[in-house]
């Protein structure tokens, strides 16, 4: 009766972790976009024209995004795992 009790308890952790895992990638991916934002915002204040300022904040977007990758977590974690 334990053993069960312990999986149960084990399965549901699991899927609790999983589940505020996602939470916080979809916050992190909210805010590099809000940064975006800002960035692009900023980069207009300062008198950079518009074309060089989306090249420069869609290097700024692509490159947190992809650290938010759940694909690229998940090679990352096969790299340790070797």
């Amino acid at each position: 009766m334990g053993t069960a009790r312990l999986l149960a308890s084990a399965i549901s952790g699991g899927f609790k972790m999983m589940a505020k895992a996602y939470m916080a990638i979809r916050r992190g991916k909210g805010q590099v976009k809000d940064g975006a934002k800002t960035f692009y915002e900023k980069l207009q204040e300062q008198g950079i024209p518009q074309d060089v300022a989306k090249e420069i904040t869609s290097m700024y977007t692509e490159s947190g995004m992809e650290f938010l990758s759940i694909r690229k977590m998940m090679q990352l974690a096969s790299q340790f795992n070797d």
